[in-house]
């Protein structure tokens, strides 16, 4: 035997919790599968950019060395050309970003796989020494020992000149003296103004520097500098050129030539982004036998996430916040529409306990009735038996009567015939149909008619809605009291004054075999009269509205 279905009464933070699970699951496999295919195609297309920029770098290099080795340069030593190329690579990089080329990042290694040249390194200083031919267009890098802090203080000058904009000056950021240390420098690194008049007058040409006046220095000088040479600005026997690019590089590519260098160096097949040229060094002319051969190892950025996190992160966020949005909507909208189920399932059973206990009052009463006429054979008693026996059936009989028209009215079985009739008309018929009704509880009917309505309506419907208000009045008015009925244009009002104000609601009221606990139980009718005219009255598209005031339990149509 199958168990009675059920209606739960649905719980919002329920459903909505069951959802976001499933709606983030299916997110997180959408998303998933989208960085996915983005990845693969970012991966073709940058593959092929990627090689082409190592490959440029690689020619430069090659020719650069060819250059070197024939004596065609005016660097005279391996250090001044590694810092030339070094400084090359430097450039690239930055030009790249700008123009929005893969980013390149390049190391350059000696024998001993120590890193002899960087892109990393984006600082620099190149010095002009008219005394020291070995040293023209010398090009140092900044010391690693010290190059964050420099670069913060380039960061923190720069802030500065942002923040004194418009007060009359031009300001730079300068190194006018240093301690060089082999392929390294460290600075003395000054922030210096001068007035815009004399910097357009006469500050453009480099002999001029000197004119520009310190504000602020801070020295990165190590502890040691006795085998270190020291330079400073000399007009322009000593010219000292300090270049600070911006940071340009990618972390996420220079990290991955770190862990290739330091850890799985040249193993085939598992860094598909990185390219590796091996070549000989051979010193000028050819002086000497070949040097063990330098490697430079070129790495673009080959993953999409590590290459556009911040486009991952917002599009992340973005799927987030709509699959919240709609599963906060698919949940409201669900959770209404089972709302909707579950007052309806408990309408009935209300509707099903209530009809139950309605027919079971006057059955109860045949029931006892029956028996009483079995056992007692008075003629007297015995008429006023059936005559009970025969009302409790009337009852029934209406009870069933408006049963079937409460399913009627809610199934809308019957097409409406609409057509224009005059309300008016059809509370003067209704009145009088009823005024039996009105007698017998002792009532007066009263029509104020302040405009009469012209409304387009099924009039069978309306009459039958406006018969049900009437009688409802006149079953639950005080005896001696008067039922009136207000017309205008507008609505039509029926008020009266109940022997017992309802304690229940209006939204209660209305519903089908629903009466006031002051009325259960009395042949009073069976309380789907409101029910039925409600229904009628919005199947017309017309309102119905219940207000008890004071006294007076009011029902209006409105047209």
């Amino acid at each position: 035997m199958k168990k009675a279905k059920t209606i739960q009464k649905p719980s919002f933070k329920k459903m909505l919790l069951k959802r976001l699970v499933t709606g983030f699951i299916i997110t997180l496999v959408l998303f998933t599968s989208a960085l996915i295919t983005a990845s693969i195609v970012y991966k073709n297309y940058i593959y092929d950019k990627g090689q082409d920029r190592a490959i440029e770098r690689l020619n430069y290099i090659e020719s650069k060395l060819d250059d070197f080795q024939k004596g065609k340069t005016e660097y005279h030593d391996i250090n001044s050309f590694i810092i030339d190329i070094n400084s090359y690579m430097i450039s690239e990089a930055c030009y790249e970003s700008v123009e929005k080329k893969p980013y390149i990042a390049c190391r350059m290694l000696d024998k001993d796989k120590k890193v002899i040249a960087d892109t990393s390194q984006l600082m620099k200083l190149q010095v002009n020494d008219y005394y020291d031919p070995d040293t023209f267009q010398s090009v140092y890098l900044c010391h690693p020992d010290v190059y964050d802090d420099v670069y913060a203080a380039v960061m923190q000058f720069s802030k500065q000149i942002d923040e004194r904009s418009g007060d009359g000056k031009e300001y730079g950021v300068f190194v006018y003296q240093a301690y060089l240390d082999g392929k390294y420098f460290y600075p003395r690194l000054s922030l210096r103004s001068m007035n815009k008049e004399d910097f357009y007058n006469n500050a453009n040409a480099p002999d001029e520097w000197k004119e520009w006046k310190e504000e602020e220095a801070i020295e990165f000088y190590p502890k040691d500098t006795g085998s270190m040479r020291y330079v400073e600005y000399k007009d322009k026997k000593m010219m000292l050129y300090f270049t600070a690019y911006e940071d340009y590089s990618d972390s996420a590519v220079e990290s991955t030539l770190d862990e290739y260098i330091n850890g799985d160096m040249f193993k085939e097949g598992k860094y598909k982004n990185v390219f590796v040229f091996k070549y000989p060094f051979y010193p000028p002319q050819q002086t000497a036998e070949p040097q063990p051969e330098y490697t430079l190892v070129c790495a673009f950025p080959y993953s999409f996430i590590g290459r556009f996190p911040l486009l991952v992160s917002v599009s992340a966020v973005g799927a987030f916040f709509v699959t919240l949005l709609i599963v906060f909507i698919s949940a409201r909208i669900s959770c209404t529409d089972r709302k909707a189920q579950y007052e309806i399932f408990t309408a009935r059973q209300e509707t099903t306990n209530a009809m139950a206990h309605d027919l079971k009052t006057p059955l109860t009463s045949i029931a006892g009735y029956t028996e009483m006429l079995q056992s007692d054979m008075n003629p007297e008693k015995q008429k006023h038996y059936l005559s009970m026996i025969s009302k409790n059936v009337e009852q029934m009989n209406n009870i069933i009567t408006d049963i079937l028209d409460l399913a009627k009215s809610e199934a809308g079985a019957k097409l409406l015939d609409t057509e224009e009739i005059s309300v008016e008309d059809i509370c003067r018929q209704s009145i009088n149909d009823l005024s039996g009704a009105f007698e017998t509880n002792q009532l007066t009917c009263e029509l104020d008619v302040q405009k009469n309505a012209v409304i387009k309506a099924d009039k069978t419907l309306f009459t039958q809605a406006l018969n049900n208000l009437l009688h409802n009045a006149s079953v639950y008015s005080k005896p001696g009291t008067s039922v009136t009925a207000t017309l205008t244009d507008k609505f039509l009002r029926i008020e009266n004054t109940p022997e017992h104000m309802p304690k229940l609601s209006a939204e209660e009221l209305v519903k089908p075999f629903v009466k006031d606990n002051s009325y259960r139980g009395e042949n009073s009718g069976s309380g789907v009269g409101l029910a039925i005219a409600k229904q009628d009255l919005e199947r017309m598209g017309f309102e119905m509205k219940i207000e008890m005031k004071d006294d007076r339990f009011i029902v209006t149509q409105i047209f």
